[in-house]
């Protein structure tokens, strides 16, 4: 068997399109992260971007993979990321043929000057789970989920709304706080991904704290705030943005019920599941976040070239 990564033809790139228009909400879906609505739209808006009149972007690359002149499957890559090249799809038509395109992958990012290579997994995508197989990638950020039917029925907690006064400060602080754990998963510069942080809480919150289905608390317990909570409540699926336990409060379990009362509200809101995001180096969440018995859905992980 001798594959190679040869430039997928412009007459293929319709039909390609097509598979990877239908291929990419499947993953989502399956895995949980998305309804079927939203992950068609998320699908659909990321084809905007990097694709020209069904073309890849000249910021991308879209490769076939060939065994010995035959079409055996596709690879997709967004090089114009400033955390370095990511993986976007791959389709195999075996899925045991992943550590060996990873290989030739790697060997065309390296010839193009390429330092590191990002790959999201989704827990239903075979292709990309045996792409990363024994590849030495490390976790940069994980998405998780936790059905809101285990949620505890009580809080020692109590969330009040956020002042409009400790908002103004909280910003700027959460702001900053993104952006370096952004930069401490490799994911870009520290100044690239303060103006990433910048731009997604504009987005999240255009009206601040008026802004509808964003809810932002304090944590109290017996009247002394211990931290704060940022969830947004969605019909079925409602997401954690943050969550601070202050410094002075730290250890004391209370990040476990202040993530247990915001479980309780989105449950008797209606919500079904409770998602978040956990960066790589972030430890002490995951482990946190693994007794709580949320699970994986999907994991971007990143390895040095």
């Amino acid at each position: 068997m001798t594959l190679r990564l040869l430039p997928l033809p412009d007459g293929d790139q319709p039909v390609w399109r097509a598979g990877m228009l239908t291929r990419m909400p499947e993953h989502r879906v399956a895995a949980g992260t998305h309804d079927a609505s939203e992950a068609d739209a998320v699908t659909r808006a990321m084809a905007g971007r990097l694709l020209r009149d069904d073309r890849a972007d000249p910021d991308t690359r879209l490769w076939q993979v060939e065994d010995g002149g035959a079409p055996v499957g596709s690879v997709w890559l967004d090089l114009a990321e400033s955390g370095g090249p990511v993986l976007i799809d791959l389709a195999l038509d075996e899925v045991a043929l992943g550590p060996q395109v990873r290989l030739l992958v790697e060997d065309a990012l390296r010839a193009e000057g390429a330092d590191s290579l990002s790959v999201s997994v989704h827990g239903t995508d075979e292709a990309a789970r045996a792409f990363v197989a024994g590849g030495d990638f490390s976790p940069a950020a994980t998405q998780m989920t936790l059905p809101l039917e285990d949620a505890p029925a009580a809080s020692p907690v109590e969330l009040r709304p956020m002042t409009p006064e400790f908002f103004a400060a909280y910003a700027a602080d959460d702001i900053e706080a993104y952006a370096q754990q952004r930069h401490g998963a490799g994911l870009g510069s520290l100044d690239d991904m303060r103006k990433v942080a910048r731009d997604a809480f504009a987005e999240l919150l255009p009206d601040g704290l008026a802004t509808a289905d964003q809810h932002l608390w304090s944590a109290y317990v017996a009247d002394q705030r211990v931290g704060l909570l940022w969830i947004r409540h969605a019909p079925r699926r409602c997401y954690v943005y943050n969550v601070v336990v202050d410094e002075a409060h730290r250890g004391a379990g209370h990040g476990r019920a202040i993530m247990d009362a915001g479980a309780a509200r989105c449950r008797d809101a209606g919500a079904e599941e409770l998602g978040l995001n956990v960066f790589g180096q972030n430890t002490v969440a995951r482990r946190l976040y693994d007794s709580l018995g949320y699970r994986v859905v999907e994991e971007l992980v990143r390895k040095s070239l």
